[in-house]
C-alpha cells in the first residue's frame, strides 16, 4: 500500500516537473524567434531609419501585440534604428479606422508609415503548421515598397 501511495507520488512529480519543463519551452522559442528577427531586420534597414512596426496578421492579436511591443523593443535597444512609437501608430489607426492585428495590404501599411514619417514599415503573419506556428517578418521601404 504505502509503495503504491509513493508509486503515485513519484509518478505525478514527474508529471509536473515534465509540465513545467515543457511550458517555457514555447515561450523561450518565440522570444527566441522575435530576437532573431529583430537581428536580421538590424541587418537589413539602414542604420538611422525611423521604422513603424505595423501588423502581425494570422488571428491571434494578443500574441501579435506581443511580437509587435518585442520587435519594438529591441529595435529601440538595439539602437541601429528609431522607432515610432506606439502611441503615433494607435493614433493613426483610429483615424484610419484600422485594425492592426488583422490583414492589412502593403499599400495600407505603407500609407500609415508616410503618415508617421517612417521610412521603413515592419509588418508579419503568425501561422499555426501541425502542433508548431511560423513567423514571418518582411520590412518595406515607405517610398519605393521595395523588401528590404
Amino acid at each position: 500500500m504505502k509503495t503504491a501511495k509513493h508509486a503515485i507520488v513519484i509518478i505525478g512529480i514527474v508529471a509536473l516537473l515534465f509540465a513545467c519543463a515543457s511550458a517555457p519551452k514555447g515561450a523561450d522559442e518565440l522570444d527566441a524567434a522575435i530576437r532573431e528577427a529583430s537581428d536580421y531586420l538590424n541587418g537589413r534597414i539602414p542604420k538611422g531609419n525611423k521604422v513603424a512596426f505595423i501588423n502581425i496578421s494570422g488571428g491571434y492579436p494578443d500574441l501579435a501585440n506581443y511580437i509587435l511591443s518585442d520587435l519594438s523593443k529591441h529595435g529601440v535597444n538595439d539602437g541601429v534604428f528609431s522607432v515610432v512609437d506606439r502611441a503615433q501608430l494607435d493614433a493613426v489607426r483610429a483615424e484610419l479606422n484600422f485594425n492592426m492585428s488583422g490583414e492589412v495590404s502593403d499599400q495600407s501599411a505603407q500609407a500609415i508609415g508616410q503618415m508617421l514619417g517612417a521610412q521603413t514599415i515592419v509588418s508579419g503573419s503568425v501561422q499555426q503548421i501541425g502542433t508548431s506556428y511560423r513567423l514571418d517578418i518582411k520590412a518595406i521601404e515607405v517610398q519605393t515598397a521595395s523588401v528590404q
